[in-house]
């Protein structure tokens, strides 16, 4: 059982306060199509006597989202030892020595 500060339980990863009826399925598409809205659903499902998620956690959610898309686009040049590898741990030797040879 998974229990956080916030007086719920999740006793499984699908439902809240060991009710199965408790559930809501997300594709993942919709979650990455749109945050903010899967968020608020998310709020909608779980907590009907609530207000959602406050503006304010909306705009960091926003802002968020708006450097990660930011940081996406920089390109991250890596190179082999960054990966502690030799161009001859990516030749495949060992292979091209037993089934090409």
């Amino acid at each position: 059982e998974f229990t956080r500060d916030h007086n719920y339980k999740l006793s499984s990863p699908y439902s809240l306060h060991g009710n199965s009826t408790s559930r809501i399925d997300l594709s993942f598409e919709e979650v990455v199509r749109d945050i903010p809205g899967s968020i608020i659903e998310i709020y909608q499902q779980f907590y009907p006597e609530q207000d959602g998620p406050s503006d304010a956690a909306m705009e960091a959610i926003q802002d968020y989202l708006k450097r990660d898309k930011k940081e996406k686009q920089i390109s991250q040049r890596r190179s082999l030892e960054d990966f502690h590898l030799t161009k001859n741990d990516v030749a495949f030797a060992d292979y091209t020595d037993l089934f090409l040879s």
